[in-house]
């Protein structure tokens, strides 16, 4: 009986971590698209745990995204 309970356990924990982590990633995104307009960069480590390429590629492109933005509100202040 005590293997089954152990083994049931740990899925449970699997779960909870999966499920925490996922809403504490989007929590994060969505506070970070208030603040800065666009996801929060490294998402993708605090989802699986784990960087990759594809997390990097999108980070690239949040950042050109963030970028772009601020630059754009300077030169409309700097117009006015």
């Amino acid at each position: 009986m005590a293997p089954i309970v152990s083994s049931l356990n740990a899925q449970l924990n699997e779960l909870w971590d999966g499920f925490f982590m996922t809403a504490w990633a989007d929590n994060g995104d969505q506070l970070s698209k208030l603040y800065t307009g666009t996801g929060a960069l490294k998402s993708d480590v605090t989802r699986s745990g784990a960087r990759s390429a594809f997390g990097m590629l999108v980070d690239a492109k949040k950042s050109r995204k963030q970028f772009a933005e601020i630059r754009t509100t300077e030169l409309t202040i700097d117009a006015s």
